[in-house]
């Protein structure tokens, strides 16, 4: 299994949404995951846009290999922003394979 896309969605007020990641698969499973961001949340959207390849075209199922990709091939940038990003594809893999072994 691969990941395949990606759709960002914000719901709320300007200075407090809650930012959801629908990631989507070849074998048409899509996870969901979702963070609040207090006045950063076109950041953490911009900066998944920016680090797709992390995790578009990857197994969901790798979750270290996620945890690589965004801590040494980013050069081990690290912050809110970053963190919150990985927590989002990290919650939409789980919620895939959750899917994919029920």
């Amino acid at each position: 299994m691969k990941t395949t896309g990606f759709r960002l969605l914000q719901l709320g007020t300007p200075w407090r949404n809650l930012s959801y990641i629908v990631i989507d698969t070849d074998q048409g499973i899509s996870g969901v995951g979702e963070a609040r961001v207090l006045g950063k949340t076109h950041t953490v959207s911009e900066y998944l846009k920016d680090v797709q390849r992390h995790f578009i075209g990857h197994d969901p199922f790798d979750i270290e290999a996620l945890y690589r990709r965004f801590t040494l091939l980013d050069f081990g940038k690290s912050g809110e922003v970053v963190h919150t990003g990985l927590a989002m594809v990290e919650m939409a893999f789980w919620d895939i394979i959750g899917k994919a072994t029920d």
